[in-house]
């Protein structure tokens, strides 16, 4: 009988390690290897967004700075990994608008923009929908919709 239940306790703990590994690997993998991921449209919960929006004069798309579960992706087109952008000049515009409005309310930081991730006092927390496709020789999250979070949590604003 003891022998069982430390199996089974041994097993859930197991389980348990193979779901967080996978968990933490989704970014890694979506960022990396976006080619498993598309045609599909992707809700990303709790990222982060920051200022400016720059437009690519290569492609006409507008890139966007975001931060997923602590990865920071810049607002460049890299051919080496999943790059978020806007492709409507309205939705820029809008967005940028938004952005703009929620900076304001935002205290000051004396953070430095790491390497790895956005400077705080010039971002802002968001949910993203964007869908994964392949344009211009790039793998990008085409955004197409963002709700911005307030301190307490809940969506107050959405853009798309």
């Amino acid at each position: 009988m003891r022998k069982k239940a430390l199996f089974c306790v041994s097993l859930f703990l197991l389980i348990q390690v193979s779901i967080s590994l996978t968990a933490a690997g989704t970014t890694r993998n979506l960022l990396y290897y976006p080619e498993d991921y598309e045609g599909k449209t992707l809700v990303f919960e709790k990222a982060k967004i920051g200022v400016p929006i720059m437009k690519n004069s290569h492609t006409g798309v507008y890139c966007l700075h975001v931060e997923i579960n602590g990865k920071y992706i810049p607002g460049y087109l890299y051919k080496n990994q999943l790059n978020f952008v806007v492709v409507s000049p309205e939705l820029a515009d809008r967005l940028t608008t938004q952005l703009n409005r929620n900076l304001k309310y935002h205290k000051p930081s004396h953070e430095q923009n790491l390497m790895d991730h956005l400077n705080r006092g010039r971002a802002c927390s968001v949910r993203l929908t964007a869908k994964i496709q392949r344009l211009f020789g790039h793998w990008m999250a085409v955004v197409s919709k963002v709700e911005f979070y307030d301190k307490a949590g809940t969506i107050k604003d959405t853009v798309k």
